[in-house]
């Protein structure tokens, strides 16, 4: 969503008038005024602007070309024709009065957002609802959010009922065909999830632009851009666009844990933990620390666009006031507004470090390539957070605070991280384990594998599924020289698969597994400690070794 506030015309000294005919209004920009309703304006690239009521009648009146004079006579006080020029001089800065010398914007399928965020359009949402607008417009939405609210704590009963069922699936290792139906299944409920922003926004009168998938924060999502709801006059029209994502995300939940309740086997695995993430999908969405559903509903619910950089701002000035000495200027009302904005601040330095370290672990396992693009990906968190500190000190710089104040709150940060840096890490190294004629064996199914599996070392033998593990058994890595063996690929990942792969193993000493475990499955190499930066620097560099 882009929003942007212009407000109305204020006092400015009197220039000298030119009363040359103003540039009418770009025929693709539209101008939405009513009683009660914001002044909002779609810009000719799909972007959205707040204006104040009087500048919004301006760029209204410019539906043809028209002298200042005459301007300023139609719309009365407080339009003089120099202030109606210096407006329509602004209105032509923001590309929103048409242009001989301007290209004609191209709507563009591939968008960068400040601040990490990549989307890809894929389709005209509006398109697929409008023949089915007549009956959106219809439902009833007050029993309709009776219902889904009901359905939603009906779920949540069903899956409490469930508890233990639960985590034994989360530590069940799952078929090929069992994961593919999973991901298939919130592949979808995360689409219709997206269709349900745009109907809603269709059964409230405004139209959805763009529906597409993107690499929010380095982690991959679905988006609809819903924006043209900022043009509904009601308040909780607009809320309830925003939370029709998360509210159909709990209904299909709900169903799923149904499903679980009535069936066995791979299809309770599977319908228990569709329901258990759409209920978790829901909830993350409903965080309104980042621009997500939960962010979306409370900006609109206060009516105030931007909520989130106003707070974030708002925290700036009160930590370098406190820490640096500025000034401090309160722009936003209410004591909850700087702690709102840290807690903004905070939220995408873990979302990058959880995306960070989940797309290095994913990359890392598949051979030299992933290898490389996972230290292309934490150069890149590393630029983000060193870019974003920089930009701190600069813009405290700007506000008056003394240089030796900002070099000593760098030097607290660079001794902070360099005592983070120092402390110790576990080291577990996954492996598997197999189990054959001459014993129990574990397989290292890759160089970190072979490089951990030394004689005298600990190992424990695993259950793993896509969440968790449960520890089967303990043992000890024998002395001897790895040899390579066919092992099935079970003992390299959490699937339940038999199909046969080679890879080297080891003897393990006196390890049993315990009765009804299978032949073979996941294990992790106990590997002692080691400083963070090791860590680190393995990740990044690596690749050059």
């Amino acid at each position: 969503m882009s929003v942007a506030t212009l407000e109305g015309p204020e006092a400015r000294e009197a220039v000298a008038p030119e009363d040359g005919p103003v540039a009418r209004r770009d025929p693709a920009v539209a101008v939405t005024l009513g009683d009660g309703a914001p002044a909002v304006v779609q810009t000719a690239e799909g972007d959205y602007l707040r204006l104040g009521h009087d500048a919004a009648r301006l760029l209204d009146a410019l539906d043809v070309a028209r002298r200042p004079s005459e301007l300023a006579e139609r719309l009365g006080p407080p339009w003089t024709p120099e202030l109606v020029r210096s407006t329509a001089d602004r209105f032509g800065e923001m590309e929103l009065l048409e242009s001989q010398t301007r290209p004609a914007p191209r709507r563009r399928r591939l968008r960068y957002v400040r601040p990490l965020t990549v989307q890809l359009t894929l389709l005209d949402p509006e398109r697929a609802l409008r023949p089915v607008a007549g009956l959106l417009r219809a439902i009833p939405r007050r029993a309709t959010a009776i219902a889904a609210l009901t359905l939603a704590v009906a779920g949540l009963a069903l899956l409490a009922a469930q508890t233990g069922a639960i985590g034994d699936a989360l530590a069940q290792p799952p078929g090929l065909g069992a994961l593919a139906a999973l991901v298939g299944l919130l592949i979808a409920a995360t689409t219709v999830h997206e269709f349900a922003h745009g109907a809603a926004l269709v059964a409230s009168g405004g139209r959805p632009s763009r529906l597409g998938v993107m690499l929010f924060y380095l982690m991959p999502a679905f988006f609809c851009d819903v924006s043209d709801a900022w043009r509904l006059p009601r308040r909780s029209d607009r809320v309830a666009v925003a939370l029709a994502g998360p509210v159909v995300q709990t209904t299909l939940g709900a169903l799923g844990a149904a499903v679980a309740l009535a069936t066995s086997g791979a299809v309770s695995w599977v319908a228990l933990l569709f329901a258990l993430l759409c209920y978790v999908q829901a909830v993350v969405n409903a965080v309104p620390f980042v621009k997500l559903d939960g962010y979306i509903a409370l900006m609109s619910a206060l009516d105030h666009p931007y909520l989130r950089r106003d707070a974030m701002r708002e925290t700036r000035h009160a930590v370098a006031h406190r820490l640096l000495g500025t000034p401090r200027a309160q722009r936003v009302a209410g004591r909850w507004v700087p702690w709102y904005g840290l807690a903004c601040t905070l939220a995408p330095v873990y979302l990058v470090l959880t995306g960070v370290l989940l797309w290095t672990t994913t990359l890392r396992n598949l051979g030299a390539v992933g290898t490389w693009m996972g230290s292309l990906i934490v150069l890149v968190g590393a630029w983000w957070l060193v870019a974003s500190a920089l930009r701190a000190a600069s813009r405290a710089r700007r506000a008056g605070a003394p240089a030796w104040r900002i070099g000593a709150l760098a030097a607290l940060g660079v001794a902070v991280v360099a005592a983070f840096a120092s402390a110790p890490l576990p080291q577990a190294v996954p492996a598997g384990y197999v189990r054959t004629a001459d014993g129990v064996r574990l397989v290292l199914p890759s160089d970190a594998a072979v490089d951990a599996a030394r004689p005298g070392r600990s190992v424990t033998l695993e259950r793993r599924g896509i969440v968790r593990a449960e520890a089967l058994s303990d043992g000890t890595i024998a002395a001897g020289t790895p040899r390579d063996d066919e092992v099935p690929y079970a003992a390299a990942t959490f699937l339940d698969v038999d199909l046969p792969i080679s890879a080297p193993t080891v003897a393990l000493d006196d390890t049993a597994l315990p009765a009804g475990a299978r032949d073979a499955g996941t294990a992790t190499i106990d590997a002692g400690e080691r400083p963070a930066w090791r860590a680190l620097e393995d990740v990044v560099l690596g690749p050059l070794r």
